[in-house]
């Protein structure tokens, strides 16, 4: 036990350091799509092309999903169009 201890530290040091090579990988890849997605969506809208399913863009992570009474108004809150978003739906 004692000889494969060191083995199995040296096992998890480089486990360890490809998971962080994987997750910079992952978030390269994942901004990588988005600014993709967002290029085709501003050249689409520059053209005036809009075959494409378009798709407003679901509200921001805070939201209120209660009732209130026409004319009520919430502290900080506003008002606005969500922006447009692409979705590309392959079969």
């Amino acid at each position: 036990m004692i000889r494969s201890a060191p083995i199995d530290e040296a096992l998890s040091t480089g486990i360890r350091r490809r998971l962080d090579d994987i997750r910079e990988r992952l978030a390269r890849l994942e901004a990588r799509g988005t600014k993709k997605r967002q290029l085709a969506l501003g050249t689409m809208n520059e053209v005036g092309l809009g075959k494409l399913p378009l798709r407003r863009s679901s509200p921001g992570d805070r939201h209120f999903s209660g009732k209130l009474k026409r004319g009520a108004e919430i502290l900080g809150a506003q008002l606005n169009n969500p922006n447009p978003i692409l979705v590309v739906r392959t079969k």
